[in-house]
């Protein structure tokens, strides 16, 4: 195939209402998918636990297997194969588990001929055949990264990907991966139901754009030293270690051919450069990519959602409560992939009272509300986001990104509300509040949000 990115621009009825469900990203895993190795038990579990626990009636909808499953050869006649000793009993077996449960299977695919992790199969070469595979499977949600891609503009290849779904006979949730490079916000919404706008999210509050491609020029494009993995991680297998290793000789082969082809390799690029390409501050950060956002949400159309990656939501102590209520609201807000990539199982209290938050979930399943932005910053930089709602509702978050306690001001008419409007309700109190024709003040603590919604 050699289409146009033009050529590919749909509406295949699977767009408006944006994904959220589950990802294996980061579960059991610190490291977020370092050692991700997602079973078919692990799935099972999972759903179980979703299903107690009435995730599904929130609209939780796609349970999302991420870099974890492919085998690292094809079978036989040259599809790509789950791994038999994870999903012994195959793709479509695990599909219908997650059709009882009244929720759709998603599967991550590459756009190289390999994965980002351990040398799994991607779709590089084989794109209509795999397309074939995931339609057959009866698969619903399928995510591209970019690892290895092909040495030609981005919406050309991942326009060929989309096209090769388009032609399979089922409909599938396209979300491509491209990372936030190439402005991907300008032409991923003619491509797929949803496009990542910038790098992977990391379970931390604040990973900015420098050090963030130190780190990649360090140990994604040089390799991580497989004595330092191992110490790291001594339960890995020797195979493990071995992909490991052999990834880092494809990650350097990789860079050669990235200047041969006259495009910037990873391992001679000068820091100024790296410095210049992330000049808009594609940090990886929760509070980095609020500010990202603040500047590429408004590319989310009607069928194509801006992807702001994962929620790492309540992850071990790196995402603590503050912070994952505060990821959430603004994931709801502003309309695109909300997949949460950490443990269904066994929820705290207070994790539950994020994720299980049927009014936040209600703001983000909103199918024709366009997406939140950001209003203002006060002098003491004080955020003021809101999002109009399809029923003419407002939804509000007053954000706190500072590391001391701030007073949050805002007046009604700052979001469009003339008067005073007819309810307020606090949707992390669960409480109506009281209409004060002055506005609406709170003190936020650090890191804190106020989440609002007005009626008119």
């Amino acid at each position: 195939l050699a289409l146009a990115a033009g050529a590919t621009a749909y509406n295949n009825g699977l767009g408006t209402v944006p994904p959220l469900g589950w990802s294996s990203w980061c579960v059991q895993d610190v490291t977020c998918g370092l050692v991700d190795t997602c079973t078919e038990s692990e799935i099972h579990s999972v759903v179980d636990a979703m299903v107690l626990q009435q995730m599904p009636g929130l609209g939780y909808k796609y349970v999302f297997l991420d870099d974890c499953w492919a085998s690292t050869e094809r079978d036989a006649n040259g599809n790509i194969q789950p791994d038999a000793s994870q999903f012994p009993s195959g793709i479509p077996s695990l599909r219908e588990y997650v059709d009882k449960a009244e929720m759709e299977l998603g599967l991550y695919t590459c756009a190289g001929p390999t994965t980002c992790r351990w040398n799994r199969t991607g779709s590089g070469g084989h794109y209509v055949a795999d397309a074939l595979t995931f339609a057959k499977w009866q698969i619903d949600f399928v995510k591209a990264d970019n690892c290895h891609h092909p040495h030609e503009p981005p919406p050309v290849y991942y326009g060929n990907l989309s096209h090769a779904l388009n032609i399979s006979g089922r409909a599938m949730s396209f979300n491509l991966c491209e990372w936030g490079e190439d402005a991907v916000w300008t032409w991923g919404t003619s491509i797929a139901q949803s496009f990542r706008v910038g790098p992977d999210h990391l379970p931390v509050w604040s990973f900015p754009a420098l050090q963030q491609e130190r780190r990649l020029w360090q140990s994604q494009l040089e390799g991580l030293p497989v004595s330092a993995l191992q110490a790291a991680h001594p339960s890995l297998s020797a195979r493990d270690l071995a992909a490991e290793e052999a990834k880092r000789a494809e990650r350097l082969a990789w860079d050669a051919r990235m200047r041969a082809a006259g495009r910037k390799g990873g391992l001679s690029a000068s820091l100024a450069s790296l410095e210049r390409r992330y000049a808009a501050g594609l940090g990886q950060g929760t509070s980095d990519i609020i500010e990202h956002m603040a500047v590429v949400a408004n590319s989310t159309s009607a069928y194509g959602k801006a992807d702001p990656d994962f929620a790492e939501t309540m992850l071990w102590f790196l995402t603590p409560f503050t912070d994952s209520q505060t990821e959430w609201s603004f994931w709801c807000l502003w309309g695109g992939n909300l997949l949460m990539a950490t443990d269904t199982r066994w929820m705290s209290a207070e994790k539950s009272s994020i994720v299980l938050n049927a009014e936040a979930i209600n703001v983000h399943q909103d199918p024709t509300a366009p997406p939140g932005s950001r209003r203002s910053i006060a002098a003491n930089k004080v955020q003021l986001w809101a999002r109009d709602m399809s029923n003419s509702d407002v939804t509000v978050i007053l954000f706190n990104p500072t590391e001391t306690n701030q007073t949050a001001a805002m007046q009604w008419s700052d979001v469009g509300i003339s008067g005073t409007p007819a309810a307020v309700r606090d949707l992390w109190q669960h409480a109506n509040l009281q209409p004060n024709m002055a506005g609406f003040a709170r003190e936020l603590e650090p890191h804190q949000v106020a989440m609002l919604r007005l009626s008119r």
